[in-house]
This record gives C-alpha cells, structure tokens and sequence, in this order.
C-alpha cells in the first residue's frame, strides 16, 4: 500500500486488471451517502476515514459454506498479497450457490462476478466469487440485487453456478476481504480454524 496524501491507494498486480480498472475510476462523493461506484474500495476521503476512528468493530460472516482457506493461498496475488484489503477466501461446493450479504449495509458496488457492501460504519467488505471471473462476461453469475439497494445479513445477493465456472478452468474459490484493512487489522473467529464453515458463520471482526 502507498499514501498519497490523506488518501490510501493499492498498488494491484497484474492477475486483477479489470478489478483494479473499476476500483480506481470511483470516488467516494460524499462519506454519508451509499458509493455510486467502486472507487471507494481503496480510496477514501479524509472525512470519512475521521468518521471511522471510533467506529466498533464489525463482525463478517461466511457469505457461502465451504471450506476456508488463508488468503496467502489464494491464486491470485492481487488478494493473496492482501492489496485490495484482508480477510481469507472461502472454497465452495461444487453446486449452484446463493452467495449472501456478509454484512448489513449498501450495495456499494455489484459486479455479475462481485459485490461490495458498505456498512453504515463505512466499512467496504468485498466478496469475489472466483479467480478471472471477470472474464466470463456475467456467465455463470444471477444477480438479485441492485447497486445502492440496502441488504441485511444473510440477503441473497448473487446466485453462483460454482461447476459451470469450474467448467472453463477457473478456480472458484470466494475471497472475502474489509477493505483498507492488513492483517493486523482483523480478527479471526474460531469458526476459521477448522476445515468446513456454514453460511453465515461468523469468519472474523474488524479491530
């Protein structure tokens, strides 16, 4: 990660071009309100990184079941290098999955392949189902949701055909990752540690 001035910016590997193409064309217009578009991910006005000073820590549950994996073992080191924020990923089911709001909050940004939801705390948690997904062109992906739209845990957000992906040789494992955040700043659960989580299982908290 580099300052530049009052604002945090990543510096993305080469893997995750068309993702650091949307994240860097959005800017936050006005901390208050829902992000239009995506460049909040990694770029946040001074004002609304002064509102979250003393914000109480928010707590990420799994999006998906499956298996969890650390994030330094996703392939793709644009997540696993932790440049657009930390978490882990989860490995899902070969089945047709509904991958859910991981945090209450505003749809901040939705890809086919991708969501963002800013909680009222300004807290941005991405889940990005799959590796090059982007690619795919919306294929394999079922949104039920619109930018903007305010969703509660657990609210149905993206339908995922987990084998149709896997089928054109992408790996289909979800990394769920709170922006702006290194390793130090979250807080694994004790669900993470063993080898299978439930939707909605609580992954790790915000510090």
């Amino acid at each position: 990660m580099v300052e530049v001035g009052n604002n945090v910016q990543a510096i993305f590997g080469t893997q995750a071009d068309a993702l650091k193409s949307d994240i860097n064309n959005t800017l936050v217009a006005n901390p208050t309100d829902p992000i239009e578009t995506v460049a909040a991910l990694e770029e946040v006005a001074p004002a609304a990184a002064v509102a979250t000073v003393d914000v109480p820590s928010t707590t990420i549950v799994a999006p998906v079941a499956g298996r969890p994996v650390a994030l330094k073992d996703v392939p793709d080191a644009t997540f696993a290098q932790g440049l657009v924020g930390y978490g882990l990923a989860i490995d899902p089911p070969r089945e047709v999955v509904d991958a859910v709001a991981p945090v209450a909050g505003s749809v901040m940004k939705l890809w086919p392949h991708a969501y963002v939801v800013l909680t009222d705390d300004q807290v941005g948690v991405l889940v990005h189902l799959g590796i090059d997904t982007v690619q795919l062109n919306g294929e394999g992906f079922t949104t039920h949701v619109a930018e903007g739209d305010r969703v509660e845990v657990g609210q149905k957000v993206i339908t995922y055909d987990v084998p149709a992906v896997e089928a054109t040789g992408r790996n289909p494992i979800i990394p769920v990752l709170v922006m702006e955040r290194q390793a130090d700043g979250v807080a694994f659960t004790d669900a993470v540690i063993g080898d299978h989580v439930a939707a909605l299982d609580a992954l790790f908290s915000t510090r």
